[in-house]
């Protein structure tokens, strides 16, 4: 199952992106909110942005998947979704401000996650329609 595979990458990035707000937490000592300080906050909305968006990609994924989207399309669009989740945290944490990389790295998420609904919803029309 390829989902599997992005989906355990994706959770390892997430686990990164926790430790770092953990860390941060620890360096300006706040265990609530962002305490006014802003790199905590953009490792808060790093972290969170992540957690916002892929989950409902890997859901999609693996609809797809076992609406038997071909192994190496699943590959491609796993890819992009990795690479643009990284590039996406890369772009809050390290940029000041945030530019090209985050509007890059956005598009390419969105644009996963549009593929995908609309490649569902292709393939499941059929049976919708007639049932």
């Amino acid at each position: 199952m390829v989902t599997a595979f992005y989906a355990a990458l994706l959770a390892l990035i997430q686990v990164v992106l926790t430790l770092y707000v953990v860390k941060g937490r620890f360096q300006y000592r706040v265990s609530l909110g962002d305490g006014g300080q802003d790199d905590l906050q953009k490792r808060m909305r790093a972290h969170g942005n992540f957690v916002e968006t892929v989950p409902i990609a890997l859901l999609l994924m693996l609809f797809a998947e076992m609406q038997f989207m071909q192994p190496l399309a699943t590959h491609i669009i796993g890819s992009l979704f990795v690479l643009a989740r990284i590039g996406h945290a890369i772009s809050i944490l390290s940029v000041k401000p945030p530019g090209k990389l985050r509007q890059i790295s956005m598009v390419t998420t969105l644009g996963v996650i549009i593929v995908l609904a609309l490649w569902i919803l292709v393939k499941i029309s059929p049976f919708i329609l007639t049932a």
